[in-house]
């Protein structure tokens, strides 16, 4: 009887429905849509800010990724990969995070390391950000494209905290801007 029950189990498990296509994965792989010429839309929540730092719903929070690039960004297996920043370097309670120069915001400003400031300030601010950022103390412009991240104990992962969106300094205080 156990032979028959073990028979029934396995010939069950391969049986396919002949109106469902079978997957390999849990998620397929998914090809960018061309429209030529058309337009996308995409949902957001009108009661709510696009501000990254002050938005409350999830939808919006998740567009804002569409809209602002960070330092890092975090791959699949929760890699922090290099968005903004050209490089970087750790040592001991520093962090070094070197920008891309050259790169402009959408009104041609020069992206800069005040900018990454202001974006970081807003960020320990913020209730969506400041628990990720909670071991790094402060950050400060050494120069143009240089910002240097004070941490509050040696975290070799400190890069996956640097995920916050960047704005241009002085656009984030309110709701309405930015």
């Amino acid at each position: 009887s156990l032979i028959l029950a073990l028979s029934l189990l396995f010939s069950f498990s391969s049986c396919k429905d002949e109106g469902t296509e079978e997957t390999t994965s849990e998620y397929e792989e998914m090809t960018e849509a061309v429209i030529p010429g058309g337009s996308i839309s995409v949902p957001y929540s009108s009661e709510d800010s696009l501000n990254p730092y002050y938005c409350t719903t999830v939808l919006n929070n998740a567009l804002t990724s569409l809209i602002y690039r960070s330092l890092y960004r975090l791959d699949t297996s929760f890699t922090a990969v290099r968005e903004l920043a050209a490089s970087e370097s750790l040592s001991g309670l520093f962090l070094k995070v070197f920008i891309t120069p050259d790169l402009v915001f959408s009104d041609n400003g020069m992206l800069t390391a005040d900018d990454v400031v202001y974006s970081f300030e807003c960020a320990k601010k913020s209730k969506i950000y400041s628990p990720a950022l909670d071991g790094i103390t402060s950050c400060t412009a050494e120069d143009t494209y240089t910002v240097v991240f004070s941490l509050k104990s040696e975290d070799v992962n400190v890069l996956n905290s640097l995920i916050f969106p960047i704005v241009k300094n002085s656009t984030a205080g309110s709701v309405k801007k930015v």
